[in-house]
């Protein structure tokens, strides 16, 4: 402004700048305000000065002069739907230009999250189809991560609050140099076993097989995939069918021995049986970290698996592909039902040898289709993600699943995983000859939506094979596909929405290429976009370089055409060296193995190796499958972006497994590696925050192991109390509450929205005359708390009082009475499950639990345990109408809603805890189901009177749940208390309502424990930094929320992770303690929590709002928040803190 004085888009530039500085200092307001006032002096109609005042004027509060802002930029550009966006929200309720403005923001932006998310909310009372309508169009939007997003920071607040001159092209690919040499490498030695040859199609033989093998190679070239089988960092490679030992074709496993040398290990790894293969398909299929190899072929299918001592076993029958006669082509490994480990999809070309031969040759048979083996292996959990994981057993179902098609008319060619729809799982690409592609969609719980795409999108053919890769560069996967005799074909990624239909979610662009047999996509000059190295119907390698979105072919640019050998069937790319550049090689049909030597071209590249993982971490669970397929990973440096989804990276009948490369242009190294694992589990590297463990080196020219990890802290609300010197932790609450927990079953389990909590006088003192409390959210969660009661309770030492209170899954709710007893019957003797004495272990509520039985790899779920409890005769002196509870003390490892499906698919239900008593002639007999501990250490309470009289008493608690009880005892001499029954004199029960309560930003807190053991507890007063999705949506506004936790009237204090909401109860109103005495406390909690996890009903959004009266959630069309006037009103003041779920999270 002082060089130029009288250039506008250099005031409002510093405008701007002061505009979004004004958040953290709000002395930078009142300069931003006087130099938009002068912009709009100089020009009364800018409609850059128009739109930054109005939503200062917002921010400040002050919407009528605001609107007059919004309006003046309407004049000027009324297709602006930001301004009609904002216009709209600072309207009441009430007011129908406040639709009209929604509506108008959305026919000039259809995808701007406010505006459909505003329309949405106020229509739920009059139009409540469309507004439902709206909600899924807004989540599907959210979920693909291609909302245009609103709020009240740069870059969501509209383009007028946007710096003039910035772009929004997408930069170029950095510069690194011209195309790398290859230069072929005659060190290269390859050492076949003694009396073996390279195979040529000559060698097949005369049979129907023989003939297969030759079409086969013919049209889509060899098999040839990398993979590290020894785990000693190096590549080793696998050929199908490439060689020739006492006149039988066998295939070939060559081991990487380092200094260019390369070893036939086939037989001593246990694969030199001959086979008639023609694909691989390279993965972890048990889960224990080590490279297993699915063979397809022609009638013969194998499963072989990596025992890890240099050997492979042949598991094939164990997993029933010996009963797969027919001819299958291409396969997958994926994981369709995330449960942690991959299943198998085959793609069935014909039935026999005959047919295959038929159908090569263009003629029309029948056979064909998809074969599903899901992995039915109980999954082995590992105590950390450090710890090695032990193998799973090989034992697969083959299943027949709509949307992917069993046997059909159709040959299946190949298939390829990708997530299309941006949703967080895996979709696929099936190839049928002769056929359109068809989409298959992953709609989760093993549904799958089949839609072929249509033939003006692209034409029926004869496909080659597909890869997955990210051509545009904008963080999203696109597709390449290979057919006979046609150019390589792109299908750029559209997506917007789910809802819409398949076909409009491809942009279909021709490449210049020649036909490809095979190809591999690998960014080869190391600039951050991805290319394409491939082998042409000629023999010839071929290069697709990414020139800014654009696959072009470089002719020669791998090498001069002449130069190449004249009968190459397969290549592949793979660094010859752990972390090297990326090396061509090229098998010969005659003269086997070459190597052509990347000759660099200045740019840089980092290897990464991704370890999904089965585990325990910290209190979190981690659910992936070993070779983290589905992972979606990014790596940034300076102003260097690369992503790529790791998924199908090869096209034709092999899939290697080796590590991503990412080039990195000129940079050093990766600066952060951000990764969306497939069970939703998000995480960033180096990380700098876990100072426990080693970061991987991320440098330049480095092979890097990325160990998957799940740092963030995971539990319902908690509560702290003030006790007099700080805030301690208390517990868990409202777990019961949880909305949207999707059963095996498809259904969702009732939300239960009270629960009674209960700690003691050395955990609350007063503060400045008031009971002082902080609840918190340390999930990636939302709170809807609706009502808080403090329940003092004054009595004389020695009685101890908890509320009835437990979680139960079946029959009416705990009652949450209040029960005081003076007496504690304790068992006379105790064991568990294995026979151990455990009397002392029970006696005491210690953190010293009955915790040694065998965990499952299934969260909450664990081998049948028990406890049996003798308490001999000194329950025999209590009558059939004396009062009696068991109280149970103890914490549980809840089975969230992805676990129960896991273990469902295994076979292994859930055991809810049941009780059983033991009768004269020894037999047990059940007592029903009992209930459990409702996440962290607390006492539950059952009422058990009469049903444990008699001269002798022995009952048992058992279930498969993850369940650690800490202290047993039957309580006596028990009383019910309520205010109502006070006497004078004697113990004095107070109700206090909320007198203050404040909402207020805050901190996550950091999770410790105070002796080494499980569960870990929070520390109010450290903060942990952890990366959070949210949920998108309104939040309470920040202030006093006084009167909204009054009494329940589904008017919520809606809260999320980070907030801080502070609750202050008047210590002044109750009676002086009596001398001696002690003063006992309940919380009484009224509310509900809904997390982000996938399986979760509407665990992308806040709304649909909860309410009492509902009968489930999600609730049905007949149903429907209240919409009367306190309600609306409530929207209006309360419910005005906007936010937005990040699928790239950030940190709190």
């Amino acid at each position: 402004i002082a060089m130029a004085p009288d250039w506008p888009a250099g005031r409002i530039n510093l405008g701007i700048a002061l505009l979004n500085a004004g958040g953290d200092d709000a002395a930078q307001l009142p300069r931003c305000r006087a130099v938009f006032e002068e912009v709009l002096r100089r020009d009364p109609d800018n409609p850059y000065a128009h739109f930054c005042l109005g939503m200062l004027l917002m921010y400040q509060k002050d919407g009528a002069e605001a609107m007059q802002h919004f309006e003046a930029v309407l004049k000027k550009d009324p297709n602006d739907a930001y301004s009609w966006y904002w216009l709209g929200s600072l309207k009441p309720q009430e007011d129908k230009e406040r639709l009209r403005c929604f509506e108008k923001a959305l026919e000039c932006d259809k995808h701007l999250s406010g505006a459909l998310y505003g329309l949405a909310m106020d229509l739920r009372g009059t139009d409540p189809q469309r507004s439902q309508k709206l909600l899924e169009e807004y989540e599907a939007l959210r979920q693909s991560d291609w909302q245009n997003a609103t709020g009240v920071k740069y870059s969501r607040m509209g383009p007028y609050a946007e710096a003039i001159g910035r772009t929004s092209d997408r930069p170029p690919p950095p510069p690194t140099g011209p195309l790398a040499l290859f230069q072929p490498d005659e060190s290269l030695k390859v050492q076949l076993a003694s009396g073996v040859k390279w195979a040529t199609a000559a060698d097949f033989g005369g049979d129907a097989v023989a003939e297969v093998r030759r079409l086969v190679r013919e049209r889509f070239g060899a098999t040839m995939v990398v993979l590290d089988y020894n785990g000693d960092g190096k590549a080793d490679l696998f050929l199908a069918g490439a060689v020739v030992e006492k006149g039988h074709i066998r295939d070939l496993l060559l081991r990487n021995d380092g200094d260019n040398r390369f070893t036939d290990v086939t037989s001593e790894a246990g694969l030199a049986e001959p086979r008639p293969t023609l694909g691989c398909c390279v993965g972890d299929v048990d889960n224990d970290g080590r490279p297993d190899l699915l063979l397809t072929g022609a009638g013969v299918q194998k499963l072989f698996r990596n025992r890890g001592d240099g050997a492979f076993e042949d598991v094939t029958g164990q997993a029933t592909l010996d009963k797969l006669a027919s001819v299958c082509l291409g396969a997958a490994l994926l994981d369709l039902d995330q449960d942690s480990d991959l299943d198998m999809v085959l793609c069935s070309f014909a039935a026999n040898a005959a047919d295959a031969v038929k159908r090569l040759q263009g003629e029309k048979i029948t056979g064909g289709g998809l074969a599903v083996y899901l992995n039915a292996a109980a999954p082995v959990e590992t105590k950390n993600p450090f710890d090695k994981p032990a193998p799973l057993n090989c034992k697969f179902q083959k299943t027949v699943l709509a949307g992917l098609p069993g046997a059909t008319d159709a040959s299946s060619v190949a298939v390829a995983c990708s997530d299309m729809d941006h949703d967080r799982d895996l979709d696929c690409l099936i190839l049928e000859d002769q056929a359109a592609p068809a989409v298959t969609l992953n709609d989760r719980l093993l549904h799958f939506r089949r839609s072929v795409l249509p033939e003006k999108l692209l034409a029926a053919a004869n496909w080659n094979g597909a890869l997955v890769l990210d051509v545009d560069h904008d963080g999203r996967s696109d597709l390449l596909l290979l057919s006979t005799g046609k150019r390589p074909q792109v299908l750029l990624n559209r997506c917007r929405s789910a809802a819409e239909a398949v076909a409009t979610w491809f942009e279909v662009t021709a490449t210049n290429a020649p036909p490809l047999r095979q190809a591999v996509a690998v960014d080869l000059n190391l600039d951050s976009w991805t290319d394409v190295v491939g082998l042409s119907r000629d023999g010839v390698p071929v290069l697709l370089h990414n020139e800014a979105g654009r696959l072009v072919y470089q002719p020669e640019a791998l090498g001069r055409d002449a130069d190449w050998p004249r009968d190459l069937i397969a290549l592949t790319v793979c660094p010859t060296n752990a972390g090297g550049r990326p090396d061509l090689f090229v098998w010969s049909e005659k003269d086997g193995l070459h190597r052509y030597q990347n000759r660099d071209n200045g740019g840089h590249g980092v290897w990464v190796h991704l370890l999904g993982r089965n585990s325990v971490d910290g209190q979190n669970r981690l659910r992936c499958n070993a070779d983290a397929i589905g992972t979606w990973a990014a790596a940034q440096s300076g102003g260097v972006w690369s992503g790529q989804e790791n998924t199908t990276l090869s096209a034709g009948l092999g899939q290697s497994r080796q590590p991503l490369l990412f080039g990195i242009a000129r940079q050093p190294g990766i600066e952060v590696l951000r990764l969306r694992w497939p069970d939703g589990t998000l995480q960033a590297e180096p990380d700098k925050i876990d100072t426990q463990h080693p970061h991987p080196d991320l440098q330049a020219g480095k092979l890097a192991q990325v160990l998957q990890r799940n740092r963030m802290p995971g539990s319902c609300p908690i509560l702290f109390a003030w006790d007099g010197r700080r805030f301690v932790f208390v517990n868990d609450f409202l777990g019961a509450g949880s909305l949207g927990e999707t059963g095996p079953d498809g259904t969702c389990r009732p939300p239960r929205s009270e629960e009674a909590l209960a700690f003691s006088s050395e955990q609350l003192a007063p503060r400045d005359g008031q009971y002082v409390l902080k609840i918190t959210e340390p999930m990636d969660e939302t709170t809807y708390l609706d009502h808080l009661q403090l329940v003092v309770i004054d009595h004389e030492p020695g009685l101890r009082v908890y509320p009835e209170e437990r979680f139960v899954t079946t029959g009416p709710p705990p009652s949450q009475r209040l029960v005081a007893f003076s007496k504690e019957v304790f068992p006379v003797r105790a064991r568990d499950h294995r026979g151990r004495d455990v009397t002392e272990t029970l006696r005491h509520w210690d953190r010293v639990a009955v915790d040694d039985f065998a965990k499952r790899a299934w969260i909450g779920f664990a081998e049948e345990h028990r406890i049996e409890l003798d308490f001999g005769d000194r329950l025999a002196a209590f009558g059939p109408n004396d009062r009696l509870y068991l109280c149970l003390a103890g914490w549980t490892e809840y089975p969230f809603p992805e676990s129960i499906w896991a273990a469902h698919q295994a076979g292994v239900p859930e055991q809810w805890p049941v009780w059983e008593r033991q009768d004269e002639s020894g037999s047990w007999h059940s007592l029903g189901k009992i209930g459990f501990p409702a996440g962290m250490p607390r006492m539950m309470l059952v009422e058990v009177t009469g049903k444990l009289a008699g001269p002798r008493c022995r009952v048992r608690l058992r279930t498969n749940m993850h369940i650690c009880w800490d202290q047993v005892f039957v309580a006596a001499d028990c009383r019910l208390l309520s205010p109502e029954l006070n006497v004078p004199g004697s113990v004095q029960v107070t109700g206090l309502e909320v007198h203050q309560a404040t909402l207020a930003p805050g901190h996550v807190p950091a999770e410790y424990s105070p002796d080494g053991r499980l569960p870990k507890l929070y520390d109010y007063h450290r903060a942990a930094e952890v990366l959070l999705v949210g949920q998108s949506g309104r939040m309470t506004r920040f202030g006093d929320v006084t009167e909204l936790l009054h009494q329940r009237d589904d008017r919520f204090v809606i809260f999320g992770p980070g907030d801080d909401l502070t609750v202050y109860f008047d210590a002044a109103l109750l009676l002086p303690l009596p001398p001696g005495w002690k003063r006992s406390f309940v919380l009484r909690t009224a509310g509900y929590c809904k997390d982000t996890a996938l399986s979760t009903a509407y665990g992308t959004t806040i709304e649909p709002l909860p309410f009492q009266a509902m009968h489930n959630y999600p609730y049905g069309p007949e149903q429907h928040y209240p919409n009367d006037a306190l309600h609306r009103d409530y929207r209006q003041r309360y419910l005005t803190r906007e936010v937005q779920a990040n699928p790239w999270p950030r940190r709190k």
